[in-house]
């Protein structure tokens, strides 16, 4: 198996911080993308014990990409919800689904939606990756099929 290139690990631990932020966001809605990034990177000036929990990554983010995805799913929260429900039904709606998993669907989302310069099977390939880091081998298998319909459904 290849190495991954540095550029695409840069953005692969963007979008698996940006997984982790919109995550964190759920249980601290009133910080703002920028405050949930600098508590995710332990940048100078993190609010204390924030994210604590959550692994070191490997490798720094792309950071445009990263606070591009924060604030893009942050602020188009109500509209990626509204259109995953529309994709995904009553698989979405209630609590039969983990913050974690929405959260990794909303990024996709986001990405699907405002980033047309992108292959949908990268963003399908980076964030069923991301599941594996996640859940089980049938969360993946969920995510997986899912997240083709959301790819489908927004890009047609």
């Amino acid at each position: 198996m290849t190495a991954l290139n540095p550029s695409l690990r840069k953005k692969s631990a963007a979008r698996m911080a940006a997984v982790q932020c919109l995550y964190q966001h759920v249980y601290a809605p009133e910080l703002s993308p920028d405050q949930l990034i600098v508590a995710r990177m332990g940048i100078e000036g993190e609010e204390e014990g924030l994210l604590e929990e959550l692994e070191p990554l490997d490798i720094a983010p792309d950071g445009k990409l990263l606070r591009g995805i924060v604030s893009g799913a942050v602020g188009q929260q109500v509209e990626l919800d509204r259109r995953l429900e529309e994709v995904l039904g009553t698989r979405w709606s209630g609590h039969r689904m983990p913050e974690l998993m929405r959260a990794l669907f909303r990024c996709a989302a986001y990405e699907f939606l405002y980033h047309p310069e992108l292959k949908p099977g990268i963003i399908l390939d980076q964030y069923v990756t991301l599941a594996t880091s996640f859940f089980d081998d049938s969360e993946v298998g969920f995510v997986n099929g899912a997240l083709q319909e959301v790819a489908k459904s927004l890009r047609s």
